[in-house]
């Protein structure tokens, strides 16, 4: 962010060192690239020899020398910082870390206007909370130019500001409850007149960022010794903050936040109340923004990368995550505040989040589980004791009965107490699990008689009432291994220990931190030797990895088929096409860079002359590409000219990133896949951040560019030069030629390419030859050749360039805010709904204004109720009309499962998710041409597809359909997760006339060019 604010000389002392100091907080915060002042003194630059603040290296100083209008300050960012987002502000006014929310926020065509903190005299800060006073301004250059002609500080200017930019359809906001615009004025010296400025005014009411961030609640009861791991785990997630519950009764946390974590919130709470990891939680929930997005750990759990990225795109009202076995749970905050939070009564974090699932899902929320390689657990040991773990039960039992969450406080408390005075038999009831292990158990009834092991005869004699006739495992002498078991009905497990073995005190150690010891005697065979028995408690879908042999008895249990391998993806190679350095200083860069790329689904290309690969292939693990003829001859080494890897990638027809060998890359493989997509047809560069070994400090590169992405049949339009990757004006060489020949440009300028700093590895020599070259290819007048002139050449060059580029947020806007914010105005619009389940989607589409749906839903189990603007077709789309069958899914997560029907054949998605399928039916077929002949539909507006697998059926049935469609949202994969599914590139090609607007994780909106042109 680039900041411009205005300075003069107060006359006041004690008003100039407030000024002052504003500056210099603001040059020291990281969030600031550069701050630029207008001095209206007429000494101009001449001041930073009086105030030391104005020569910081930061600052820029405009020589103004008269006082700064808005349109001054609107003017010269749209002239001279296009693609930087801007801040105005006071004088008197300077940021903090809150500056860091904006990360991800789409800023296009709005204007955020800031009501101010005044800061107190003891150091805190107070919200101005007024409607009629904003202090600071922030937006993305250009911005669409409207009358400001009046001074910054006059009474009235911030609402008439307003005013004219909403005249001109700019959206206005004022996030200012979640940016903070400190304002220091304690001298109470005022400068202003006191007369209003004249016009139309408009209020801005100060409120919360539309922004989804996640708030990472951390207890903090012991101090900080053990969490460090954690905590650094956590302070490189981006779009977070960290929440630290300080009961530790000391000032170590706040010391330790202030010097390590400035981003970090510190909730202290009196210690002498010995408060339960649950109530800290609840404490530190209290912090976090009212839309956000809360995600709870503890000291055991460190975060692996990436995690607050999967969060806040899986977590939205009405879903939660949770890992089983591990103190890791995420929700809406206000779905945590329907709920009423945790109990606090649970003292064990892992015992917490299972009893926060269990009273989320009979709200009505919906579970997702976390990945395991998202996450990793220390050996820190639970707390829970058995009475804990009986209440948990106790509370399972009363749910189908009455609303737990509602019980008061003390009725809660009186069962946790009585629980913890006695031991009830049965609480719950026994589960049914289904298992798998590789020492070769069967499964008997438990009765006496019957042999404990498969391998010998140990009969049982004497076995406890209540497990005398239920499922049995019978275990394997002379045989250790794991036994992971998943419940497929709530209850209890029985695990019995055998007494007479060395791997009882490994079992007993496991169960004393997850399960607990059953008040049951334990069961005898005849040799003498018994087993102790302990129990697990669970939900469906709750899954256990025991480290070795045990017992299970259980209500039923099944035999786990053994896990399929990963389904093969058959989608577009995209490439990265680099040349690695021979030099061993680049060894470690370049390694961290391969494995980014690998990490982000790129198959690696090294274009290297043969004399150095045989090298360079003992230390990476690349598929090489021998370049014979190199610009060796003009940079006396072996560089390879850009247009050799352009010529490959135009032969393999396939979409490449060029990339310098020592970038890593910050992107998931579906956000690469996005970004390939949405620059389809047109190049798509990234501008870089350099750093010096720790990326959250990296600061963006303001001149060179080190990564493009294009599709190979775009690359010929690049001609024949010496201009080299790694040599000087490559990359102004390849988006001058697209812009050139006005093809499309599309620009990632969040930080996602990040470099290490390093010594400079070209000279000034190269610089000025290449731009004679640069100007030879291109025919870009260089002027008289003049070092000088070529510097202007490039300047004007970039600018071209930038001026014409299409800025990528990283973020995806969700569909339903898209649908909103693209058909929010009044007119009738028609929309399909192609499988619409129950009518979750529905209920909201339907209540966008004068909107018609006609909604497809095949499986004869799904129902939604009557809407008066919704027509329900009971038929399967596909290409042709008439009876098929439909192949029903199950269940899935261990419950009934109606999501995953379809008319083909599931294939990967047997792998892929825990959805079993079974019986079919005889459902109506229709082709969705068929349908739009019967109802004369002249154009559809938007199809909402989700047809399982179906899609090449769904088009080709229905080519005239799309035709008069704008828009098209569809699930997709490139995993086949059904039989004959097609890929996007597949589906792209059937639709030409289709482009993409916005790529999620497995679905994809298109725009029907043709319609739009219209």
């Amino acid at each position: 962010m680039i900041l411009l604010v205005s300075f003069y000389v107060d006359p006041d002392s004690r008003r100039q060192a407030e000024l002052l100091e504003c500056l210099r907080r603001n040059s020291r915060n990281d969030l600031i690239s550069e701050i630029h002042v207008f001095v209206e003194d007429p000494r101009g630059a001449g001041l930073a020899a009086i105030f030391t603040e104005l020569a910081d290296a930061r600052i820029r100083l405009i020589a103004h020398e008269r006082r700064a209008t808005y349109s001054d300050l609107f003017t010269y960012a749209n002239r001279h910082l296009a693609g930087w987002r801007v801040i105005i502000a006071n004088a008197d006014i300077y940021f903090d870390r809150s500056l860091a929310r904006l990360d991800g926020y789409d800023l296009a065509d709005r204007l955020l206007c800031l009501s101010r903190w005044d800061v107190q005299a003891n150091g805190e800060t107070h919200l101005f909370d007024f409607s009629a006073s904003q202090d600071a301004w922030i937006f993305q250059a250009p911005l669409r130019e409207f009358r400001a002609d009046f001074h910054l500080g006059v009474l009235g200017c911030d609402n008439r500001l307003a005013w004219e930019a909403e005249h001109v359809g700019l959206t206005l906001s004022n996030p200012s409850r979640t940016i903070r615009a400190n304002h220091l004025h304690l001298s109470e010296v005022r400068r202003y007149a006191r007369q209003w400025l004249r016009g139309p005014t408009r209020a801005v009411t100060p409120e919360v960022l539309d922004n989804r961030w996640l708030w990472f609640v951390m207890p903090v009861l012991d101090g900080l010794g053990p969490m460090h791991q954690t905590l650094a785990s956590l302070q490189s997630q981006p779009r977070s903050t960290c929440v630290l519950v300080d009961a530790s009764g000391s000032d170590a946390v706040t010391e330790w936040a202030g010097e390590h974590a400035p981003d970090a919130v510190v909730v202290h709470v009196d210690s002498g109340s010995h408060p339960s990891v649950a109530e800290l939680w609840n404490r530190g929930a209290a912090a976090a923004d009212a839309v956000g997005v809360v995600g709870f750990l503890d000291a055991t759990v460190t975060a692996r990368d990436s995690l607050s990225q999967y969060v806040l795109e899986h977590v939205e009202p009405g879903i939660f995550l949770h890992r089983h076995g591990a103190a890791a749970f995420a929700c809406t905050r206000s779905d945590f505040d329907r709920v009423h939070g945790f109990d606090p009564l649970f003292r064990d974090a892992a015992e917490a989040c299972a009893d926060l699932r269990s009273t989320m899902r009979p709200a009505g929320l919906a579970e997702r589980r976390l990945p395991a390689s998202l996450l990793s657990s220390g050996d820190n040991p639970r707390t829970a004791t058995a009475a804990e773990t009986r209440y948990r039960r106790a509370k399972s039992a009363l749910r189908p009965h009455v609303d737990v969450s509602q019980l008061p406080g003390p009725v809660l408390r009186e069962i946790h107490s009585a629980i913890g005075r006695q031991t009830p038999a049965a609480l719950v009831p026994v589960a049914s699990v289904v298992f798998r292990e590789a020492m070769g158990y069967a499964v008997e009834r438990l009765r006496t008689g019957v042999s404990s092991h498969t391998n010998i005869t140990r009969p049982f004699v004497a076995i406890p009432q209540a497990l005398d006739g239920l499922s049995f495992t019978q275990v394997v002498a002379y045989s250790v291994a794991p036994v992971e078991v998943e419940f497929v009905s709530p209850g209890r497990l029985y695990v019995l220990v055998g007494d007479d073995w060395d791997g009882q005190t490994v079992a007993r150690t496991w169960l004393r931190d997850r399960g607990l010891r059953e008040d049951l005697p334990s069961l005898r065979t005849e040799p003498g030797p018994g087993f102790e028995v302990w129990s697990l408690v669970g939900e469906v879908g709750d899954r256990f990895e025991l480290p070795t042999q045990v017992m299970l008895v259980a209500d039923r249990l099944e035999r786990s088929p053994p896990p399929r391998p990963p389904a093969v993806t058959v989608g577009e190679t995209i490439f990265a096409l680099t040349s690695l350095s021979p030099s061993a200083d680049a060894v470690a860069a370049t390694r961290n860079a391969i494995r980014s790329w690998r990490s982000a689904g790129l198959a690696v290309r090294a274009f290297n002359h043969p004399s150095e690969i045989e090298r360079l292939a003992r230390v990476y693990d690349v598929e090489f590409v021998p370049v014979h003829e190199t610009a060796s001859t003009v940079f006396g080494r072996h560089v390879i000219p850009v247009n050799v890897m352009l010529d490959w990638a135009t032969q393999q027809c396939a979409p490449v990133l060029l990339i310098n060998s020592d970038i890593t890359l910050d992107l998931a493989q579906w956000e690469m896949k996005r970004l390939r997509w949405l620059a389809d047809g047109g190049l798509c560069y990234f501008i870089r951040y350099n750093h010096a070994g720790n990326p959250r400090n990296a600061r963006r590169e303001p001149y060179g560019i080190d990564a493009f992405l294009l599709h190979g049949r775009d690359a010929a339009y690049v001609s024949d030069s010496f201009l080299s990757m790694g040599e000087p004006f490559w990359d102004y060489w390849v988006p001058h030629v697209f812009a050139s020949r006005n093809r499309p440009i599309a620009s990632v300028e969040f930080p996602t390419a990040f470099h290490q700093q390093h010594q400079q590895r070209w000279s000034w020599d190269n610089w000025h030859r290449c731009a004679l070259e640069f100007a030879r290819a291109t025919k870009e007048p260089a002027g008289d050749r003049s070092f000088e002139a070529c510097l202007a050449m490039s300047l004007r060059v970039r600018q071209n360039f930038e001026a014409r580029r299409t800025l990528l947020q990283r973020a995806p806007v969700t569909i339903r805010n898209w649908l909103q914010q693209t058909f929010s105005y009044r007119g009738p619009k028609t929309f399909l709904e192609l499988g619409a389940h129950v009518g979750t989607d529905t209920q909201w589409l339907a209540s966008l204004p004068d909107v018609t749906i006609y909604a497809f839903e095949p499986d004869p189990r799904n129902n939604q109720p009557p809407r008066p603007n919704v027509e329900m077709q009971r038929a399967a789309v596909a290409d042709r009309d008439g009876r098929g069958s439909l192949i029903l899914s199950q269940t899935g997560w261990g419950m009934p499962w109606t999501h995953s029907s379809s008319i083909k054949r599931p294939k990967n998605h047997l792998q892929r998710f825990p959805v079993t399928f079974g019986d079919t039916v005889e459902v109506e077929l229709i082709a969705l041409d068929t349908f739009r002949h019967h109802r004369a539909l002249e154009q559809i507006d938007f199809i909402w597809a989700d047809v399982q697998g179906a899609e090449a059926e769904m088009i080709l049935g229905g080519r005239e359909t799309l035709s008069r469609t704008r828009y098209l949202y569809t699930e997709f994969s490139d995993d086949e997760m059904y039989e004959q599914q097609p890929t996007l590139k597949h589906m792209l090609e059937l639709l030409p006339d289709f482009r993409v607007v916005e790529l999620w994780p497995d679905d994809v909106l298109l725009e029907n060019r043709q319609l739009m042109l219209r």
